[in-house]
């Protein structure tokens, strides 16, 4: 309902209605006479409006409306962060169960296929030991104080971190947005 002011007439509410809908023709015009308004009621009635003084809200108002903000902000992080983790609680269960499938299948069809995969699964998982191990190796053959080598390597990863955060921000619409607390 349009907020009618302490001298704007009914029909004057009626036709700045009408305005701000664009003359729709879902809107219909409101009368004084439709709404039982007489001109005497609403000339009391602007009297009595005239006369109330507005009251501020109490101080406390503003924090409390912005700690149920912020209460709401941390339930819908709580929310996605659920969401997510049911996801991929739901996506694992679904790729065991496709991989118990696959290889119950390929086990009745040829077991040598399946001694096969789990060679190859376990050669994949010796990897990253094998990384490792080249990574000691070339430590102990170069000259220079092991901290100095850690600090290079700490140098490098923040190095990249940086451009990895810049590439992102540079991926996004409107950027990166980081959010300043009041």
């Amino acid at each position: 309902m349009p907020y009618i002011g302490p001298s704007e007439t009914v029909q004057e509410s009626a036709r700045r209605t009408r305005r701000l809908y664009g003359r729709s023709t879902s809107v219909r015009p409101v009368s004084a006479e439709s709404l039982g308004v007489t001109a005497e009621s609403a000339a009391e009635l602007d009297t009595l409006l005239a006369s109330v003084t507005l009251v501020d809200p109490p101080p406390s108002f503003a924090i409390r409306a912005m700690a149920r903000v912020e209460q709401s902000r941390r339930r819908m992080r709580a929310l996605r962060i659920i969401r997510i983790g049911l996801a991929l609680v739901v996506l694992a269960a679904g790729l065991a169960a496709g991989t118990g499938m696959l290889v119950t299948a390929l086990r009745s069809a040829d077991p040598q296929i399946v001694n096969g995969l789990a060679r190859i699964l376990s050669q994949l998982a010796a990897i990253p030991g094998a990384v490792l191990l080249a990574i000691r190796v070339i430590v102990r053959t170069l000259p220079g104080h092991p901290t100095a080598l850690l600090a290079a390597w700490a140098a490098v990863a923040i190095l990249v971190g940086g451009l990895w955060i810049k590439a992102l921000a540079a991926a996004q619409p409107d950027g990166l947005r980081i959010r300043q607390r009041a």
